[in-house]
């Protein structure tokens, strides 16, 4: 299975890379990167761990759409791992094989893992913590303790919608008599204990800085319910989507019945998260998106073979094998037609320029000032001139000092800094013509997406240039 999985890595490397070549990486991604240069306890929006994973990557590799495509396929290869192994709590042999085959007919660990942020890094957290939690539960080993509250606090220290998966454990434990033992046990405390020491720095950082996350967080809910529950419908339907595939193979083969003790905690750890997902955010009024539970599906092709498989899962497995090999090198080898149609298709006219518009920055600032960009201000360019530009800049963000804590106007003084803005963003030019001073310098450049000797339209870019002191 380590063979399999390291080959599904690459594949899924390549697909990732050729077919999204033509365009810049997502918004989420370069987010990631500007996030994780600083190593901070904490962001605007999320907790930090996530966003550490991501500044260590690039301190290694890169800063290039490959390399950050790797990243992905590796979280979705480690989350491929826990997947197996958490499936081997509840089954062995032929059921294993199948439960774990069936994942890949889905699109979560291929399309899916194309958005490195706070939430696909639930992708490999959700079910190496989970198995942490069952072996924990059965064992009541230290190191299990100790690994399934780190495991915890990374996914805690990732988003807080960590408490779903936490709180779902909870009620699989009180589900079943082992559970409720290991509850009287010392083996939770010895991992709640693991979890809040590794979580306080950041609950000091909440405290010591307003807690911009919370602040986030109040100013994304509350919404209207009518704008909230069809969102949720969507989101959730989106979800099963994914699973149709895995529901037909499935019910192909008949059906079965599982109702013993690790059954129903199958069923818990399985449908829980996605219970909960929808119910806390209607409570809440959030507007939830697929992939915010598209971490937690590692159990539900496990769960379907429960309730719809044969009690006999070797035909089911071999078959599942076979698709999910199939799929995998078919996903790889039509990746150069998906490029050349996201190049060459309509699309491609109207990919918007970040690289070259980083690229044309950096230049015209050493151009002019002879030194290297430290600090881009701006919306949208912002963190993609961080990332793709020369100078391994700093982003700061839509020219907000409390969601960039490591900009400071003394800082912006010292070193010099630029503003970026598309043309018509009458919000984004205001706020910078605001900041500048008077060796400040305004031009305006064009820049256009090209890829294999494809151009896509020219944008027009407003650019605000200020050097450093001295």
């Amino acid at each position: 299975m380590r063979l399999y999985i390291a080959g599904f890595v690459v594949l899924c490397w390549a697909m990732l890379a050729i077919g999204n070549a033509p365009v810049p990486i997502l918004h989420d991604m370069v987010e990631a990167y500007a996030w994780g240069r600083q190593f901070e306890w904490g962001y605007n929006q999320h907790p930090p761990f996530w966003a550490w994973l991501c500044g260590v990557w690039f301190l290694v590799f890169p800063r290039t759409d490959w390399s950050f495509a790797l990243l992905d396929a590796l979280n979705a290869g480690v989350g491929l791992a826990g997947a197996w192994a958490l499936i081997g709590d509840f089954a062995g042999g032929s059921r294993r094989v199948a439960g774990f085959a069936l994942l890949l007919l889905t699109p979560i660990y291929t399309l899916g893992a194309y958005k490195y942020d706070a939430n696909t890094i639930f992708l490999s957290l959700w079910p190496w913590m989970t198995h942490a939690f069952v072996r924990a539960m059965r064992t009541r080993g230290l190191g299990w303790s100790l690994g399934f509250g780190a495991l915890a606090a990374a996914a805690l220290l990732s988003k807080y919608f960590a408490v779903v998966p936490l709180f779902v454990c909870g009620l699989g434990a009180l589900s079943t008599r082992e559970g409720r033992e290991w509850l009287r046990s010392a083996s939770p405390w010895i991992a709640f204990a693991t979890a809040a020491v590794l979580c306080a720095p950041h609950v000091v950082w909440l405290l010591g800085s307003g807690a911009p996350p919370l602040r986030y967080f109040g100013a994304a809910s509350g919404l209207a319910f009518a704008t909230v529950l069809p969102a949720a419908l969507a989101s959730l339907a989106t979800d099963l989507a994914y699973l149709v595939a895995v529901v037909g193979v499935v019910g192909w083969f008949g059906r079965g019945a599982g109702r013993g003790e690790r059954d129903r905690l199958l069923t818990i750890l399985a449908l829980g998260p996605f219970v909960l997902t929808f119910v806390s955010g209607v409570a809440l009024r959030v507007r939830l998106t697929p992939e915010m539970a598209i971490g937690v599906m590692a159990l539900i092709p496990l769960w379907l073979i429960s309730v719809l498989g044969p009690a006999s899962t070797d035909a089911l497995a071999r078959l599942s094998r076979r698709a999910a090999i199939v799929v995998t090198l078919a996903a790889a080898a039509l990746s150069p037609v998906v490029m050349a149609a996201r190049a060459f298709g309509p699309g491609g006219a109207r990919v918007a320029p970040y690289p070259e518009a980083a690229a044309q920055v950096g230049r015209l600032y050493r151009e002019r000032f002879g030194a290297p960009l430290a600090y881009v201000a701006g919306a949208e360019y912002a963190h993609y001139v961080a990332f793709y530009g020369p100078d391994r800049a700093q982003a700061f963000f839509r020219f907000d000092f409390l969601a960039n804590l490591w900009v400071t106007p003394a800082l912006l003084a010292e070193r010099g800094w630029v503003a970026v803005c598309a043309e018509a963003d009458a919000e984004c030019t205001g706020k910078a013509q605001a900041m500048a001073g008077a060796s400040t310098q305004r031009l305006e450049v064009t820049a256009s997406r090209r890829f294999l000797g494809h151009v896509a339209e020219a944008r027009r870019i407003v650019v605000w240039m200020t050097p450093p002191r001295g």
